[in-house]
């Protein structure tokens, strides 16, 4: 009983291979009428006929098109309309792109420029490069103002008593005539060019440039009338001077400078003041730098000033920044670079190693020399 109920559920091979083959037959039968069904359908007469229309009219318009030529002609990228581009044989994709560029970046300064054209073809740039022509930018003046472009000679002149407007011809800032204007209101007076260097504001530039053309006239030096400027008394009165009085001007006290006419309370404190912050005077015309003090003053006082040696040094190898800066005659941009050298370099040994420092002048260096100390 139970081998027949095995011999049952056994299939040999060729069984197997046949039953197999008969579910692939029955799979196939049936899916066969589901593609039937997504199949298009046989197209109709009418639909074929409108098809070879449409065909024949493509192939019509082909023949009547004719390819535009290129036409090569100079022209201005920065000018040329989107036409024009275009019959260079520009594609119209880079025309546009040429055309924002303009709008959004400017003009184009040289050929090489249109590189810049990301989408434009090198062989369409060499084909167009030898025709590129960019006009230079035209701005339009009268004749007068082109003329008036061209600088006018620079005439001699005296910075005693030139006016504004012969300042600013030389070639002046109007900055600096206006402090000039300042300085000769309040009594300061040029005696030799290098006094305008005292000027702020007059770059080294600018003094190198009207040097040449600078006449300074001799100041009389014979009696004159003034006004006292340290007095309320305002008639004029001729300079006296002194006969019996000599004042050394490094040891002399504000209340001795007040002997002399002219000379008040005020400007006596700023000429002891100014010696002072200097380290005492090392020159008699040191006094005429007096904030103040008319020339004509101190022409009339002149010759009997005396001075002894006694100014005080600066010792340049040892000073700091701030204290460096402090003396009238030093700027502070002029203490950093002074200091910042020596900390590069080392000590100055002498008045040539500080004419290495090429920020410094040499109007600036000797100034200061007969106040500085190289001891280190």
């Amino acid at each position: 009983m139970s081998n027949n109920n095995t011999d049952f559920w056994y299939f040999s091979r060729r069984e197997r291979n046949a039953t197999i083959a008969l579910l692939v037959a029955v799979i196939v039968l049936f899916l066969i009428p589901a593609a039937f069904h997504f199949m298009p359908d046989e197209p109709t007469k009418a639909e074929l006929q409108e098809f070879r229309l449409a065909v024949q009219a493509f192939e019509a318009s082909r023949k009547e098109y004719t390819a535009p030529v290129a036409v090569l002609f100079d022209f201005d990228p920065n000018t040329a309309n989107k036409e024009e581009l275009l019959r260079l044989g520009i594609p119209i994709a880079t025309v546009t792109t040429m055309l924002k560029y303009r709008d959004k970046v400017g003009r184009f300064e040289q050929a090489d420029d249109l590189r810049r054209i990301y989408n434009l073809d090198s062989i369409d740039y060499l084909r167009i490069r030898p025709y590129i022509k960019i006009k230079p930018v035209v701005v339009a003046v009268a004749n007068s103002a082109i003329r008036s472009t061209t600088p006018a000679p620079i005439r001699p002149f005296d910075p005693n008593t030139a006016e504004a407007e012969i300042l600013l011809a030389a070639g002046l800032p109007e900055k600096v005539v206006h402090n000039i204007r300042k300085y000769r209101e309040k009594g300061g007076q040029f005696r030799r060019v290098e006094d305008l260097q005292k000027i702020y504001g007059l770059s080294q530039a600018d003094f190198e440039q009207i040097k040449p053309y600078v006449q300074i006239n001799a100041t009389p030096t014979v009696a004159l009338s003034v006004t006292p400027p340290d007095t309320a008394n305002t008639e004029s009165r001729s300079i006296s001077r002194p006969s019996a009085i000599t004042l050394d001007i490094n040891r002399a006290a504000a209340e001795e400078w007040q002997q002399f006419y002219g000379i008040g309370p005020v400007l006596s404190g700023r000429i002891v003041k100014f010696r002072d912050l200097l380290g005492g005077f090392h020159s008699i015309e040191q006094v005429a730098e007096t904030y103040g003090l008319p020339d004509s003053t101190f022409q009339a006082i002149r010759s009997h000033l005396r001075i002894t040696p006694a100014h005080k040094t600066l010792s340049i190898n040892k000073i700091d920044e701030n204290n460096l800066k402090s003396h009238p005659y030093i700027k502070w941009q002029q203490a950093r670079v002074i200091v910042a050298y020596r900390k590069e370099h080392g000590p100055f040994h002498d008045v040539s190693d500080l004419k290495q420092v090429l920020a410094l002048d040499e109007n600036f260096i000797d100034r200061i020399t007969p106040y500085l100390d190289f001891d280190y």
